[in-house]
């Protein structure tokens, strides 16, 4: 993040709840759709773990968010297929910097 701010960008993270920003989340209600409900954003950038959230915001509010780049979600074909088939998906796969 600290690199696309020091490139002119905006660079705005995700703070999950219980983070530095506020006080420790009550576990019982932590869950993935929790998680889904605290993101809204124009584009969603998701890596890893945060990747599976970013494709469940548009598939819940779609019009809350213009596109979701990912970058190692984890899920096989047959998953991303079932979650992104609705949506106008362009993949895009490029080795290297």
């Amino acid at each position: 993040m600290i690199a696309v701010a020091n490139k002119g960008y905006r660079a705005i993270t995700f703070d999950f709840r219980g983070g530095l920003s506020n006080q420790r989340a009550e576990q019982e209600k932590a869950n993935f759709q929790v998680l889904v409900e605290d993101i809204i954003g124009a584009i969603l950038v998701g890596k890893d773990f945060g990747a599976f959230q970013a494709y469940l915001v548009p598939a819940d509010h779609p019009e809350r968010v213009s596109g979701v780049m990912t970058r190692g979600d984890g899920m096989s074909q047959g998953e991303q297929k079932k979650i992104l088939g609705r949506f106008d998906v362009k993949p895009v796969i490029y080795a290297g910097l």
